[in-house]
């Protein structure tokens, strides 16, 4: 049973106790994320998440370092575009040492300038790295090609020039707004004395200052169309295309990610069969629904020689076309249903993943959806209710287009 409680000081608790295991998943998140940010602060929280791990007023980076591995557990932390989370998996016998360093590392970062200064470097490489790898690239340009006038469609990473730019005190500004208590979750999965971690959460937790959420930024983004291309010194053509999505949590989000999935979901999916095993012209090709609050947009990439960049997307086209006019099967619609479930109740089989989905669904949408209703969910979908979506949403007037290519020679 997953339960949610509040902190006097507005920082909520939720967890779920599964006695059977002997490990445990504790995470912080926060209700923040890119799509947070305005031009001056873009790069910013992704800058906060790696800051916090370089050491709090308490502990040094390499002393945070050293007590994780003393009781053999594993921190880390990502960035996202809705929200941010710092987490840690351990034994059962070691939360209460876990709580206690998360706490110490988000309550009272250290934010010395030396280390602003080797962190900005660090992460500039990262951006670097990021700027040469095609197949991210291309997937990230045409995310900025959809929504071209919203921060939802800027990089999670910043660009060189707004990491320049910040400082200790802009960054201890920003996190007294957004890292308030009213926006943060701590979510713990696995096995843990329920009686006792309302009141173990409050011990490392309570200090946190009484502030109300604050969520900037909640205009939802407005999908574009487009064409943008980049030129790199690579071999490979890298192809990525969209078509309007649907908000995370829509009535017909099943329909649309079963859509997805027969399109180009997997090695059995009309995509790969046409490019891959029938055209031999890809080695990947693959889709990607991409669903936020109150936004989303599927994505589809391949990667190829570019003397086959003009027929993969030729296709790509004839598939779609195809599954407008022809709808899917029965057999693809039970197959994929199947799949949906399998990946669903696979992913739920450990203590991180289980803490992630509560500790998201609590951040972002504010409760936590019964997973037998969602299975019930995507049983109910039909070919009527995927025919209707593909109608609907795969229009190739809406079809955004993002190219990273070789340079010309």
């Amino acid at each position: 049973m997953i339960v949610t409680k509040t902190l006097p000081n507005g920082i909520r608790l939720v967890y779920e106790h599964l006695p059977y295991l002997r490990s445990c998943s504790l995470g912080v998140w926060v209700a923040n994320g890119s799509r947070h940010e305005t031009p001056e602060t873009e790069g910013i929280s992704h800058f906060i998440e790696h800051m916090l791990f370089k050491g709090t007023e308490n502990r040094s980076a390499r002393e945070i370092a050293e007590h994780m591995d003393d009781i053999g557990g594993y921190i880390n932390a990502f960035t996202a575009r809705e929200c941010t989370c710092f987490y840690t998996k351990t034994l059962d016998s070691h939360l209460e040492e876990a709580m206690d360093i998360l706490s110490d590392m988000v309550s009272h970062p250290r934010l010395a300038s030396d280390d602003l200064a080797l962190e900005k470097d660090v992460v500039a490489e990262e951006i670097r790295m990021y700027e040469d790898t095609p197949e991210e690239l291309v997937q990230e340009t045409l995310n900025s090609l959809c929504f071209p006038l919203h921060s939802i469609g800027k990089n999670i990473l910043g660009t060189e020039e707004s990491l320049a730019s910040f400082t200790a005190d802009s960054i201890r500004d920003y996190m007294h707004r957004h890292y308030a208590a009213g926006n943060i979750v701590v979510a713990i999965a696995g096995n843990f004395d329920p009686a006792a971690i309302a009141e173990l959460t409050a011990q490392y937790f309570s200090h946190y200052p009484h502030t109300d959420s604050f969520l900037p930024c909640w205009k939802p983004p407005v999908y574009h169309t487009g064409v943008q291309t980049k030129y790199k010194e690579i071999e490979q053509a890298h192809l990525a295309f969209s078509f309007p999505g649907l908000p995370a949590r829509d009535t017909d989000i099943y329909a649309l990610l079963t859509a997805s999935n027969i399109l180009g979901g997997g090695m059995s999916s009309r995509l790969f069969q046409s490019i891959r095993e029938e055209k031999g012209l890809a080695y990947s090709v693959y889709t990607y629904p991409t669903a936020h609050r109150d936004s989303g947009y599927t994505g589809i990439y391949a990667g190829c020689n570019p003397t086959h960049a003009a027929q993969v997307e030729e296709l790509v086209v004839q598939e779609i076309e195809t599954l407008r006019q022809r709808g899917v099967t029965d057999k693809e619609l039970r197959r994929t249903k199947e799949q949906m479930k399998s990946s669903f109740i696979l992913s739920e089989e450990s203590t991180y993943s289980r803490m992630s989905q509560i500790g998201k669904q609590t951040v972002v949408y504010g409760n936590v959806r019964d997973e037998n209703e969602l299975l019930k969910q995507i049983d109910a979908i039909t070919c009527d209710d995927v025919n209707r979506v593909i109608e609907t949403l795969f229009c190739f007037s809406d079809m955004g287009k993002a190219y990273v290519l070789p340079e010309p020679k």
